[in-house]
């Protein structure tokens, strides 16, 4: 479905829109204006009707309606992204789909829990929600086929073929240790042996040190069945810049954060990292094939990204 889009900078899978597919709607369909009309009488009066959305379940199928009182919002909700769906059931805003098998047999059946229940008007006009055939050769294979082990919870579907794994950064969206051991607790229903690399969005809050104790330096080296691979923290950048003015580390990850912001800079492995580098690989023949892992892109892709590494180095 469209509504759970990828797009060419970002994969969130939701279009991030409130939309009406009919389900729950059903239980309140004829006196949908009356229960919005006494809730927005409640609400004008100082009721608290968070509760009442939340405890009612009348009230609790008005969707986004009960923010932003407009009467073609009743019974919209957001569109979810179905990251790690498997592991989240019950499906839908109200958890009347007890499996993801369920849940995209609604979608193929426009809507429709009951044979009886009316069409969502949403998923009727919408040009991909056209169903998908026979359950066995659709909703089936659709359900399976996400449900195949690529989460960490399973290790991925080659886990049994894979002599190790490479993580290649940003376990944190802004730095914080909570971020990170959250990412880490995910990350360990891996199996086999992990191989991490330091990104920005792990780094600029503390420069890297809750990341390095809980996993060690942030530049390495490891031979692999004849093969040399190094790893190296490819997201520094200037002093002057990294211990600038700031107010407080977190105004310095803000600015990091951002994709592609102007008042960032572009990254480097720096020196002291080429210094180790060069010294690793003098005991490497050149006959062995040598791999560097690194967050950052090493070579210029675009003059403008702060993702790529100084074109100096």
């Amino acid at each position: 479905m469209s509504c759970h889009q990828i797009e060419q900078t970002q994969a969130l899978f939701t279009d991030n829109r409130f939309h009406n597919i009919g389900v729950g709607f059903k239980n309140i369909r004829g006196k949908e204006n009356t229960i919005a009309q006494e809730y927005l009488k409640a609400k004008h009066v100082g009721a608290d009707v968070d509760k009442t959305v939340l405890a009612d379940p009348d009230a609790s199928e008005l969707g986004r309606f009960a923010v932003s009182e407009n009467i073609t919002e009743v019974g919209a909700f957001k569109t979810a992204s179905p990251r790690n769906i498997t592991l989240t059931a019950p499906c839908m805003h109200d958890g009347s789909q007890k499996t993801l098998e369920d849940m995209v047999n609604v979608y193929n059946n426009g809507g429709r829990v009951k044979e009886d229940d009316p069409f969502s008007p949403f998923l009727r006009r919408h040009p991909s929600t056209a169903p998908l055939g026979p359950a066995e050769e659709g909703p089936g294979r659709v359900s399976q086929g996400v449900d195949q082990p690529r989460d960490c919870q399973t290790g991925g579907p080659h886990r049994d073929h894979s002599d190790f794994i490479f993580y290649g950064g940003d376990i944190a969206q802004r730095g914080k240790p909570e971020e990170i051991d959250h990412g880490l607790e995910i990350l360990g229903g891996l199996r086999g042996k992990v191989y991490y690399v330091m990104g920005e969005h792990d780094y600029y809050v503390d420069l890297g040190e809750y990341w390095r104790d809980q996993l060690g330096p942030d530049h390495y080296s490891f031979d692999h069945k004849g093969v040399h691979f190094a790893v190296l923290n490819s997201i520094l950048i200037y002093d002057d810049w990294m211990y600038g003015d700031w107010e407080k580390p977190m105004d310095r990850m803000i600015q990091m954060a951002r994709f592609d912001n102007p008042k960032g800079s572009p990254f480097m492995v720096g020196e002291s990292q080429r210094r180790w580098l060069e010294k690793d690989l003098k005991g490497v023949s050149r006959e062995t094939p040598v791999v560097v892992f690194s967050h950052s892109a090493l070579q210029i892709r675009s003059r403008k990204a702060t993702w790529r590494s100084s074109p100096s180095q």
